[in-house]
């Protein structure tokens, strides 16, 4: 289990909210949280994770800053937190992606390169 998961049922369960309550207020089904908390779902996607830090105010786990316009591209591609993570932390040779489609060429192409491996 996820140490995600594992801050998200404790904290429910201190607001001693129940499942269907999180997921609702969440926007997403019962059955989903039940196997994000589990430490089942695969590919939790940002929206769903920030959404969820939100309702039960759950700090990040993130950067604290990420890079200018990589915060606006992962929420609009609804990235999973990992992928996130991972561009953040790419080391790159010249300067970082600075807009939002910069990140999107730099995620397509780690991804179509990854994807042929």
């Amino acid at each position: 289990m996820s140490d995600f998961a594992k801050r998200v049922r404790q904290r429910r369960e201190a607001e001693e909210m129940k499942q269907r309550e999180l997921a609702e207020e969440a926007g997403i089904s019962r059955t989903y949280l039940s196997e994000i908390e589990r430490g089942e779902a695969e590919n939790i996607s940002f929206r769903v994770v920030e959404n969820l830090k939100e309702v039960l105010g759950i700090g990040d786990d993130a950067p604290e800053d990420l890079p200018e316009g990589l915060e606006e591209f992962a929420e609009e591609e609804d990235l999973p937190p990992r992928d996130v993570e991972a561009l953040a932390s790419v080391e790159l040779r010249g300067e970082r992606p600075e807009d939002k489609q910069e990140w999107k060429v730099l995620y397509n192409l780690i991804r179509s390169y990854l994807d042929n491996k």
